[in-house]
C-alpha cells in the first residue's frame, strides 16, 4: 500500500468515526475540507515542481512567468529607441509589410503669407507627416527548455531567464538601428572627449548647438567650379533642398550668387555661372539657423558617459527631480531639455561613437508582429505586449520533425530607415 492509499484508508475510518459520534453533517463538512486541502497542495506542487500528472499546468504557469519577465526587461531596455520616430505595433501586419511612421522634419523653410488660398504643394506645406517603413528584419532569442524542463525550474530561475532573453533581444535591435549613426550620415561630432571630462556643462553646450542648428556647414574647403558652368560640387557641404536661395561665395563665383537648384548632397546649381575652373575652393555658405524644436529632443549615451554624468552633482540632482519612470511607464526622464537615456548597446561603429543628441526625425523605426505561415507545425503563437506603450514581441513554438523536438523563440520583426541628417549630433570619445 502506497502513501496515497494509506492516507485514503485512514481518512475513510476517521469520517466513519465522526459520522457515528457527531452525525453525518459533521463528517460531510470534514470531507470537503480534506478535498480542498488536497486540491490546493496539488496546485502548489504543479506550480513549483510539477508531478508527472501536472506538467501541463506547471509548464504553462512557468511559461507565463518567463514571458512576463521577458516583456518587462525588453520594455525597459528598448526604451532608448523612443528618442527617434518609433512605432511599436502590437497588431499583426495585414497585406504588405509596411508600417506608417510619423515623420515631423525640421522646418527649414519660412512660414508663408496667406494669399487668398493655402499652398500645400511647395515649401513647408509639402513636408510629409508620415513615411512608410518596411518591416523586413527579424531578431530572435531561442529557448531550448522543454515543457517538462521548464516546469521543474524554480520560479526565480524562469523569471531570470526571461529577463536576460528580453534584455538581449532589445540590445541587439538597438545595436542594429544605431549602426546608422556614422559621420557619413550625420556629419562631424558635436562633442569629442573622454568620459572623465564629460559633465553637465557639456550637455548645456550640446543644447546650445541644437538651438543654433544650421542646415549644414557654413564653410567647406573642397569646392569645385567649372568655368562658364553653374554647377558646383563639394563632398563635405551636405547640400539639402533647404539650401535653395542660400548665398554662396568663393573664388570664381560672382558676387551676390545664390544656390538656385539642388541635385544631390554633393552637387548644386548656382544663380550665375562660375568664372574659373578650380578645385579645393573654399565655399562660404549663408545657411539659415534651424533650431531644433524644444519638444522631441533626445540625448543617449553609453554607460561610461552616463556614469560620468551621475558623478556630476548638478546632473544627478536634475535627474532625480525628473524622476526615473522608465521601468513603470516606458517614458524617458527629461533632463536639460532632452529625453535622456543610456544603453550599453550603443555601437562604436568604428568611429568611437559613445552617444548622440537627436531630434525624432533623425531615424525612423517600426516594430510589428508578422503572422507565421500556417503550415501545421506551429503549436503555439502569441503576441506578448504592453498595452500602455504598444511595445511587443512574439513567442512561437513549433515541432521540428527532423529532430523530433519542440522549438521555441521570442522574436521581434522590425524595420529602420535613415531620416534627416540635420537631426542628429554625434558624441565621440576621440
Amino acid at each position: 500500500m502506497n502513501h496515497k492509499q494509506l492516507f485514503a484508508a485512514l481518512s475513510a475510518l476517521l469520517l466513519v468515526s465522526i459520522a457515528t459520534t457527531h452525525g453525518f453533517a459533521a463528517a460531510l463538512t470534514l470531507g470537503f475540507l480534506v478535498l480542498a486541502t488536497l486540491s490546493t497542495a496539488s496546485l502548489r506542487r504543479g506550480e513549483l515542481n510539477a508531478a508527472p500528472n501536472t506538467n501541463d499546468i506547471a509548464s504553462e504557469l512557468q511559461l507565463s512567468a518567463f514571458l512576463g519577465a521577458a516583456l518587462m526587461s525588453y520594455k525597459r531596455a528598448i526604451a532608448p529607441l523612443m528618442v527617434f520616430s518609433t512605432v511599436f505595433r502590437n497588431v499583426q501586419l495585414q497585406g504588405d509589410d509596411k508600417v506608417r511612421v510619423p515623420y515631423i522634419p525640421l522646418q527649414g523653410i519660412a512660414s508663408k503669407s496667406f494669399n487668398g488660398t493655402y499652398d500645400f504643394a511647395t515649401g513647408a506645406g509639402s513636408k510629409t507627416d508620415f513615411r512608410e517603413i518596411t518591416v523586413s528584419e527579424r531578431a530572435y532569442q531561442p529557448l531550448k527548455a522543454t515543457s517538462a524542463e521548464l516546469a521543474r525550474q524554480p520560479r526565480l530561475n524562469v523569471e531570470q531567464m526571461g529577463m536576460m532573453k528580453g534584455e538581449k533581444l532589445a540590445y541587439d535591435l538597438i545595436q542594429d538601428v544605431l549602426g546608422l549613426v556614422t559621420a557619413a550620415n550625420f556629419g562631424p561630432a558635436v562633442f569629442t572627449g573622454a568620459a572623465s571630462g564629460f559633465d553637465s556643462d557639456d550637455i548645456v553646450d550640446i543644447r546650445t548647438a541644437c538651438g543654433n542648428n544650421k542646415t549644414g556647414p557654413t564653410s567647406v574647403t573642397d569646392g569645385a567650379t567649372t568655368d562658364t558652368s553653374a554647377t558646383v560640387t563639394s563632398a563635405t557641404a551636405r547640400f539639402t533642398p533647404s539650401d535653395i536661395g542660400t548665398t554662396i561665395s568663393g573664388n570664381g563665383i560672382p558676387a551676390n550668387t545664390t544656390i538656385a537648384g539642388y541635385t544631390n548632397a554633393t552637387t548644386v546649381t548656382l544663380s550665375a555661372n562660375a568664372t574659373a575652373t578650380a578645385t579645393g575652393v573654399t565655399f562660404t555658405l549663408g545657411r539659415a539657423t534651424v533650431p531644433w524644436p524644444e519638444t522631441g529632443r533626445g540625448l543617449l549615451v553609453n554607460p561610461d558617459y552616463d556614469g560620468a554624468l551621475l558623478k556630476d552633482a548638478n546632473f544627478r540632482r536634475d535627474l532625480t527631480v525628473a524622476g526615473q519612470t522608465t521601468v513603470n511607464t516606458g517614458v524617458l526622464p527629461r533632463v536639460y531639455g532632452f529625453d535622456y537615456g543610456t544603453s550599453p548597446a550603443i555601437p562604436s561603429n568604428g568611429q568611437n561613437l559613445v552617444g548622440m543628441a537627436c531630434f525624432k526625425s533623425a531615424i525612423l523605426v517600426a516594430t510589428s508582429p508578422v503572422a507565421p505561415a500556417d503550415n501545421g507545425k506551429i503549436v503555439d503563437y502569441r503576441i506578448i505586449d504592453d498595452p500602455d506603450t504598444g511595445i511587443a514581441f512574439e513567442y512561437r513554438m513549433w515541432f521540428d520533425p527532423d529532430t523530433d523536438t519542440m522549438k521555441r523563440v521570442i522574436e521581434v520583426n522590425y524595420g529602420k530607415a535613415l531620416g534627416e541628417k540635420l537631426a542628429l549630433k554625434r558624441i565621440v570619445s576621440a
